[in-house]
């Protein structure tokens, strides 16, 4: 979610590249009220009093769908050439699931070792992912052992 929302906070990309950025952010067709909110939701004010529609049915980088809009290959392989989202990648669909769940942590720690997971993994470090994966899964681990399984034995 980070490169969506800094891409919605670029001044230098039309209003038609911000709604494309949110078009291919999201798994599968999306509807104009979701744009909007997902707009908002992100810190784009103009995007979410905006009609996405009006944009979107003049880029030829869109398909309607009856669920709502999808981006075409050549669109989204326009918005990577120019850096407004990131590549596609083996491990992209994991990095976006980790995205979604970053953003529903709210203890720092956790969040940390999240965040470093993503960046080592789109930087092609996976070594470094995959060890930071498990030191922040036994993190977690010995968390809930002290805190249920061992806080009243600790007290005796």
């Amino acid at each position: 979610m980070t490169a969506l929302r800094d891409a919605l906070a670029r001044k230098d990309i039309s209003k038609t590249d911000k709604y494309l950025v949110i078009v291919a952010s999201h798994d599968g067709p999306v509807r104009n009220t979701q744009i909007k909110l997902i707009a908002k939701e992100n810190g784009w004010r103009d995007g979410a009093t905006s009609r996405p529609e009006s944009f979107l049915s003049k880029s030829s980088y869109t398909i309607l769908l009856p669920d709502g809009w999808t981006l075409s290959g050549p669109g989204r392989a326009s918005l990577e050439e120019r850096n407004l989202v990131p590549k596609i990648g083996v491990l992209t669909p994991v990095t976006e699931m980790l995205e979604r769940y970053l953003l529903d942590l709210h203890d720092p720690e956790k969040s940390r070792f999240v965040e470093e997971v993503i960046i080592c993994a789109r930087n092609k470090s996976y070594r470094a992912a995959i060890v930071l994966s498990w030191v922040g899964a036994m993190y977690l681990l010995y968390a809930h052992v002290i805190a249920n399984e061992l806080s009243g034995k600790l007290g005796r």
